[in-house]
């Protein structure tokens, strides 16, 4: 039977008292005495080590918890900011649009205030008839820009011409002379003539054609005549 190196105190009890001189009480235990047996390695040292070791590893799983724990936060931080950002830009951008529609809506206000009040003044010289003066305040506004700030003539493109205004009134005089009275038509002559020129009643069909839907119809109403 193998003998036991280490009994609990009813194991020792039930040996024979022979046996029981062999061993020798270690607490509440009894273990086998026997001489020239190797001492037991201390191994106090290298459990220090370990737990050193696994103190180490904690530490540096901690501090790795930590480094990722201030990335997230940062990138949170981040990632606020530029929404912040991105949030003010668009506001700016919007404020920025909103002041130049404003300016444009502006700009373009003037510009059609001093291009009508130019019309109207160029087409009182023509006639002091209110309807006719109507008609040729349109066909002078179409035919007057704005370039920087100044009333320029353009051509049927909307493009700047050299031409005077003085240009401009002779041309519509010609082009539209029924709606002209007959002594300014004709450099102050009221006699009037059959070819259209000089009388504002009477223009000739191919004339007549030529003009819009308005202006036929303000020929008509006026009591204008057609000649062939």
């Amino acid at each position: 039977m193998a003998i036991k190196y280490t009994l609990d105190k009813d194991a020792f009890t039930s040996l024979d008292e022979s046996v029981q001189g062999l061993y020798k009480q270690d607490g509440d235990n009894f273990v086998l005495s026997v001489s020239g047996m190797p001492e037991q390695e201390d191994t106090s040292g290298l459990k220090r080590k370990v737990e050193e070791l696994l103190g180490e590893k904690k530490t540096a799983q901690q501090k790795a918890k930590e480094a990722e724990d201030a990335a997230v936060a940062a990138a949170i931080e981040k990632a606020k900011s530029d929404q912040d950002y991105k949030s003010l830009y668009e506001s700016s951008e919007a404020e920025r649009k909103k002041s130049e529609s404003a300016f444009s809506d502006l700009k373009n206000q003037i510009t059609k205030s001093n291009i009508d009040t130019k019309a109207t003044e160029l087409a009182a010289t023509l006639t002091t008839d209110a309807g006719r003066q109507k008609l040729l305040k349109e066909q002078f506004s179409n035919r007057l820009v704005m370039v920087d700030g100044e009333l320029k003539v353009s051509d049927g493109a909307g493009n700047a011409t050299v031409s005077s205004l003085q240009d401009l009134t002779t041309s519509v005089k010609k082009e539209y002379p029924f709606l002209v009275d007959g002594s300014k038509a004709t450099g102050g002559s009221a006699s009037g003539n059959t070819s259209g020129a000089g009388d504002s009643k009477t223009m000739s069909r191919a004339d007549f054609n030529g003009l819009d839907h308005m202006s036929r119809a303000k020929f008509m109403k006026d009591g204008g005549n057609l000649t062939d």
